[in-house]
């Protein structure tokens, strides 16, 4: 099994453009039905500088939640300001 033993799996990914977060966000979503019942999800920064405060608040986010599993969250604000 991916993920045996774990219940989160979170993911962090480099800032990219539209086109790489769409693959990613299909990777993702693809290792979360493979990893069953164990959630996997993925954050990337939403601008290219990473705000490790947005990043590490997402990080909890997704392994507090228990309902969301397959997804990619972009962290921080668009724009970077």
């Amino acid at each position: 099994m991916l993920a045996n033993g774990l219940d989160s799996l979170v993911l962090q990914f480099p800032h990219a453009e539209d086109k790489p977060h769409r693959w990613r966000r299909e990777a993702v979503a693809a290792l979360a039905r493979e990893a069953a019942p164990t959630r996997v999800n993925a954050v990337a920064p939403a601008s290219g500088e990473a705000d490790e405060g947005s990043m590490a608040a997402t990080v909890a986010f997704l392994h507090t939640n228990g309902g969301v599993t397959g997804q990619l969250l972009l962290a921080g604000t668009l724009g970077g300001g």
